[in-house]
């Protein structure tokens, strides 16, 4: 009911119920159970089946890479001259047995075994990049670059694709670069190239242009590329008069971008004298005291290794060298002890000091041409250092190869270009004539060494050291062993096609007309085995093996060359003594001073117009040659260094004139002896024809109308030999009565002449007068052969006749002896046909100096006997012919027999 107006709440209690623990599990919990069990099972399999999968694949991929790398490997092994641009593809061969590199086809196979794939294949794709020699811009090309400076370098992806055991593509790429430089400098990669200062971190240095006769008068350049030059300085005696210092200079033949010529490389040289001993003091001094711990040990030489000198090694099992500085000595140089120590050569050495003369002994120079070889005591001794690391270290022998003079220039030119303000010379007549400078004329070095801008193959050194390139290959030295302009061969050849031989000079009396001679000398240092091949990759490498351009900018970079200015070093006479003479312009002790040489200097003696003389220079071939001769009378080391040496001259004239030029001539005739002839003639000759001296004028040109031949005979036996003597022109003059009747006709004769001072001769300016005279042969009952001999055989006899002895008014020239004796060579095919059909001329050439009559009233007389030729002429065997025939009267009787014969060839002999 309700209470107070509500309804009253009435509560009953509730029951709950608990039941007991279950026990077990349900069927849906067993289920459960069971489906995330299957599920790990499974993901367990699946992931093991991955991780074989990725196992295999990974063993396949790295058998692959490493094959891949391969690839790389054997491309670089190959050198980077074999790198081309372009693609290609390896498929795999079989083969029997794994692993097989003979062919990459093979290879590849192994390859795909090894991995366990399938369809193997190797794509291989270069791209070569040249660069501009600065390492500022590269441009993509078809072959790599020659390395004359500039850096280049090839770009290559490797890419292989196969399928795996499922069947699935797979593939690798792998991307690398190739170039010519390595840090291993014994790999095949290192040998191939020149490393420029792009390549070794280094101070660039600059300088003004080493080549500028203005910064260094007498300084010859020489392109060795199309980017890089090489110089070397005027080598500078040294006041100690005990050695000579010089440099050579790589530089980049144009400025850079900061100012002035970039230096590529320099090497420091110096050739020392020395008086060493055996037993002498080892300690150095000098420029290499900070090698004072290590100076007792003696080192093998530096050399040239195709790209630098390397740094010298230490004598195996030597702490302590048999030689050393002579104590006693007074006038050793400072580096005399590094000489002395180190410059010992035995016949195991494989690089030695000297790789010339193969004589391993020392000396000591007894001052009269002979040498005692000494195994104790002082020996004399020389050597070439060489800057390595800071320190002068000894190199190997130099050697000079070839040694000429060039034209000197006037000294007008030299004061105009301002290279000079004086040329030694106060007489305003001759600064104008020819060899008033003591340097080079522009051409002459042109000639040389090419221009400093040169684009061309074309000159002397370059094409001296292009013709010696297979011999330089194969390390046995140039083409030609030490020769100069006097040797006949290749490289005097070479030097007459540039027309280096100067031309003789006109010298007034006057004692101020200083005139110069220039000479220069190329050396090339032995090449060691590592240069050799460095000079073979290099070569090899080239763009183009036939291209000479091309092939010098390659391969001169590697030949290790310099041209030194020998003008101080030399020794000169005067043949002969009593015309021309060589005062000394600087002292002993006075500075080096190329525009006022102490050496090389000419001025006049005689007062006689028109006698000529010349001005020899000669030099040795080795270190000696270089030490200076400022040093003792006997400067040579060896007898190898003391008869081993190279000549070269050139030809001065005196003329009264006080400006360049002759005065006078020179008056001769010329006799053919000894020659055969058949028969007399007066001006229609049947004789040899003689023609010009210096290869231009005729032998008469100084006189008027026909040759005059004259014949006399001298008869010995049954033989008689006719001398056949040739003057000048015939004038004739008619004298004549008051009525023109009784007239007469006088007939004189004018000398040939020559002037002192005339055209170069042809071949070589040496030559003082060359006569052309056709080699002359003489053909009996045939009409003739050709060339030098009697061939074909159509006469019955046939006798050529030589060129065999020169002599100047009765007294006989020594034959071959230049510049005072004579010479003579045969051109076949030269020349006009003679009357006996020999098309063949020889040339005799004998010295001016030989010639000396400037009275046209009583001329010289030049006789050139001829011999006959034994080795060319023949008689042939004739052929006698029996005829009998009979005759009779008309009855038959009185018969007579009559025997006639006949020949063919020969005669009968009855």
């Amino acid at each position: 009911m309700p209470i107070d107006g509500e309804y009253a709440v009435t509560t009953k209690p509730i029951r709950v119920t608990l039941l007991g623990r279950l026990r077990g599990f349900s069927m849906i919990d067993v289920l459960i159970a069971i489906i995330v069990l299957a599920t790990g099972l499974l993901a367990l399999g699946v992931f093991q089946g991955t991780l074989a999968r990725n196992a295999a694949d990974a063993r396949a991929r790295s058998t692959i890479a490493a094959y891949a790398q391969g690839v790389v490997e054997q491309m670089r092994s190959g050198g980077y001259g074999t790198v081309a641009a372009g693609s290609s593809t390896i498929s795999p061969a079989t083969s029997t047995t794994c692993p097989d590199m003979s062919s990459q086809a093979k290879a590849a196979y192994c390859a795909q075994q090894a991995a366990g794939v399938s369809n193997l294949s190797t794509s291989i794709s270069t791209r070569v990049f040249n660069g501009d020699g600065y390492g500022n811009t590269f441009t993509e090309a078809t072959t790599a670059g020659s390395y004359g400076g500039q850096i280049s370098y090839a770009a290559v992806t490797v890419t292989t694709t196969w399928k795996d055991s499922l069947g699935q593509s797979r593939s690798l790429v792998y991307d690398t670069t190739l170039s010519g430089t390595s840090l291993d400098i014994g790999n095949t990669l290192a040998a191939q190239t020149i490393p420029t200062t792009a390549d070794i971190p280094s101070p660039v240095v600059r300088q003004a242009n080493p080549g500028n006769n203005l910064n260094s008068p007498g300084v010859i350049p020489i392109a060795i590329s199309t980017s890089q030059n090489a110089a070397a300085t005027n080598p500078a005696p040294v006041t100690t008069n005990t050695g000579t210092t010089f440099s050579t200079m790589t530089y980049q033949s144009t400025t850079s971008t900061y100012g002035g010529y970039v230096i590529n490389n320099r090497v420091d040289t110096k050739v020392v004298k020395c008086k060493c001993a055996y037993g002498g003091a080892t300690n150095v001094s000098g420029s290499n005291s900070s090698l004072a711990t290590v100076t007792a040990a003696p080192y093998r030489p530096t050399y040239w290794n195709g790209y630098q000198y390397t740094s010298p090694a230490l004598v195996a099992n030597q702490t302590s060298s048999t030689t050393g500085v002579d104590s006693t000595a007074t006038s050793n140089d400072t580096d005399c002890d590094t000489c002395c120590r180190d410059r010992n050569d035995s016949s195991s050495d494989t690089v030695k000091y000297d790789n010339f003369s193969n004589d391993f002994k020392h000396y000591v120079n007894n001052g009269d041409g002979t040498f005692t070889a000494v195994t104790s005591g002082s020996f004399d001794n020389a050597c070439r250092l060489i800057r390595v690391n800071g320190s002068y270290a000894t190199a190997t022998d130099l050697h000079n190869y070839f040694y000429g003079n060039l034209t000197t220039d006037t000294c007008t030119n030299e004061v105009a270009a301002g290279i000079t303000t004086s040329c030694n010379t106060t007489s305003p007549s001759t600064v104008s004539s020819p060899a008033t400078s003591p340097l080079p004329t522009s051409t002459a070095e042109t000639a040389y060494a090419g221009d400093a801008t040169d684009t061309s193959a074309a000159s002397f050194v370059k094409d001296y050291l292009y013709a010696s390139l297979t011999s330089l290959q194969a390390g046995t030295g140039p083409y030609a062993a030490s020769s100069s302009p006097q040797v006949s061969g290749a490289p005097a050849s070479l030097w007459a096609g540039y027309s280096l031989s100067p031309s003789s000079v006109s010298i007034t009396t006057a004692s101020t007309d200083n005139r110069f001679v220039y000479t220069r000398g190329l050396f090339i240092d032995h090449l060691e085995t590592e240069a050799v091949t460095a000079l073979k990759n290099a070569f090899t490498s080239c763009t183009s093996t036939t291209d000479q351009k091309k092939v010098e900018d390659c391969v001169l970079p590697v030949i290790p060359f310099t041209t030194v200015n020998m003008t101080e070093l030399s020794t000169w006479t005067s043949t002969p003594a009593s015309i021309i003479n060589f005062p000394n312009l600087a002292t002993a002790t006075a500075a080096f001073n190329p525009a006022n040489p102490s050496r090389g200097t000419v001025r006049a003696v005689s007062t006689t117009n028109g006698a000529s003389a010349y001005a020899v220079g000669t030099v040795g071939v080795g270190n000696t040659s270089l030490t200076g001769i400022l040093n003792t009378a006997n400067p040579q080391i060896s007898p190898y260094d003391y008869s081993t040496t190279l000549t070269d001259q050139r030809q001065f004239t005196i003329s009264s004139a006080t400006s360049g030029g002759s005065s006078g001539s020179i008056y001769f005739n010329v006799a053919l002896s000894g020659l055969p002839q058949i028969a007399t003639n007066s001006l229609t000759s049947l004789d040899p024809n003689v023609t010009g001296w210096f290869g231009s004028t005729s032998l008469n040109s100084s006189g008027s109308g026909a040759p005059q031949i004259y014949q006399t005979s001298t008869k010995s036996g049954s033989t008689t030999t006719y001398s056949i003597l040739f003057v000048g022109g015939v004038t004739s003059t008619q004298s004549c009565n008051g009525n023109g009747n009784n007239c007469t006709t006088t007939y004189s004769t004018t000398p040939n002449s020559v002037s002192p001072v005339s055209t170069n001769p042809v071949g070589t300016t040496k030559a003082g007068v060359q006569l052309t005279v056709e080699k002359y042969n003489q053909q009996i009952n045939g009409s003739g052969g050709t060339g030098t001999g009697c061939a074909p055989v159509v006469a019955t006899q046939c006798f050529v006749y030589d060129v065999s002895s020169v002599s100047v008014n009765g007294t006989a020239l020594t034959a071959g002896a230049s510049p005072s004796g004579w010479n003579s060579v045969v051109a076949a095919g030269a020349g006009g046909t003679s009357q006996y059909g020999l098309t063949a001329n020889q040339t005799v050439t004998l010295p001016v100096s030989a010639i000396s009559s400037t009275n046209s009233s009583s001329p010289d007389l030049i006789t050139i006997g001829f011999t006959k030729n034994t080795t060319n002429s023949y008689t042939v065997a004739g052929t006698c012919n029996l005829t009998t025939s009979t005759t009779c009267n008309n009855a038959g009787n009185n018969c007579q027999t009559t025997t006639s014969y006949s020949y063919t060839y020969g005669s009968c002999n009855l």
